[in-house]
């Protein structure tokens, strides 16, 4: 059941799944019910998000030179990296050859917060994340 472009409603998306958990309005019942499983299983995951997006924000300015942003991403897309759960050693060994930035790898919201925020445990959060340049 796939419409002209490209999308079928009638199964879930990672991406509107992602939508739904920042509270966003891009998805469909289908996503929203895909949700409420993921949810049973990782009660944190809405928090892990949105501290996903806001570490993106971050890092995306720190790197905010065009020609930077253009390497980054090509790099991550050659990877072939999918999204999965890596724990902290595994993802310090992805930066290896990398200058790590400050603070290094450590839970996305812990990685140059803008602002006070409440007290997380990095399991709350959900993932690692470093930002690193090139030696």
């Amino acid at each position: 059941m796939t419409n002209e472009r490209g999308v079928d409603p009638s199964k879930p998306s990672s991406a509107r799944i992602y939508d739904y958990f920042l509270g966003g309005k891009d998805n469909y019942e289908v996503d929203r019910q895909a949700a409420a499983k993921i949810l049973e299983v990782w009660p944190t995951v809405a928090s892990g998000v949105h501290h996903n997006r806001d570490f993106m924000a971050r890092a995306v300015r720190t790197l905010s030179d065009l020609e930077t942003m253009r390497r980054a991403l090509a790099t991550y897309r050659a990877s072939g990296v999918h999204a999965q759960n890596r724990n902290r050693d595994e993802v310090t060994r992805l930066f290896d050859g990398y200058e790590l930035l400050d603070p290094g790898v450590v839970g996305v919201h812990r990685w140059r917060p803008e602002a006070d925020l409440p007290e997380w445990r990095d399991a709350e959060a959900g993932c690692w994340a470093g930002v690193a340049r090139k030696n």
